[in-house]
């Protein structure tokens, strides 16, 4: 082979090598590109779902606090009546602690039970 074939080879090797490297290069942005969206989409989606937790535990928390105004109510009326059939008689009294203890119990449990 002559000399001049040699170096039109090298010169197409050396030419091919610098393509393929840029279309590396270009596919590596792509995917650094696609990255970035999926990251983006990623954040958004955690976004949403936080904020339908939060929409959840809010409502979760005003059904468990109007449950425990109900509880109140109930042991209020519950009170008053006692008082009223027995003059506060101790039997009545300790029913009435009980009720209370009860409450308190289902308040800390979180209105479970």
């Amino acid at each position: 082979m002559s000399r001049r074939l040699l170096t039109t080879k090298a010169d197409v090797a050396i030419a091919q090598v610098l393509e393929a490297e840029r279309e590396a290069l270009a596919a590596i942005g792509r995917c650094e590109d696609e990255a970035r969206a999926l990251a983006a989409a990623a954040r958004e989606e955690a976004r949403r779902v936080a904020a339908r937790a939060d929409q959840r535990l809010a409502g979760a928390q005003a059904r468990l606090a109007g449950r425990a105004r109900a509880r109140m109510a109930s042991l209020e009326a519950e009170i008053t009546r006692l008082r009223a059939a027995s003059g506060e008689q101790p039997a009545a009294r300790l029913h009435v602690e009980n009720a209370v203890r009860s409450l308190a119990a289902e308040l800390v449990s979180g209105g479970e039970g």
